[in-house]
């Protein structure tokens, strides 16, 4: 079964000992022909902890790459970038009740 066998070739260490920069990973992954090998290589990288993101965000990444954008530094540990901030949230909130009081 081709899915049972060890990744040929094996990963490599993350160049900082512990987990892979999106960058490293999306190279990583790229070295893998697109389909089931690159998969099982990707899903290689979350369950031996070399990236701390999940399988979609692997493959957000190399979409990204793809289109020629640039990657992040670091992998977001919070997910997606929030559209607003809490202090943009706090003004809607604040004017939003000036505007609509309780009767």
């Amino acid at each position: 079964n081709k899915f049972s066998a060890p990744l040929d070739p094996p990963l490599p260490p993350a160049q900082n000992g512990t987990t892979y920069t999106p960058t490293e990973a999306t190279h990583i992954a790229k070295s893998y022909p697109s389909g089931p090998l690159r998969s099982k290589a990707v899903n290689a990288m979350i369950s031996l902890k070399y990236v701390e993101t999940s399988l979609r965000t692997v493959y957000r990444m190399i979409h990204r790459f793809e289109a020629g954008k640039l990657l992040p530094d670091d992998w977001n540990p919070q997910g997606r970038a929030s559209i607003l901030t809490n202090d943009e949230i706090d003004a809607i909130v604040e004017k939003w009740t000036k505007d609509h009081p309780r009767s």
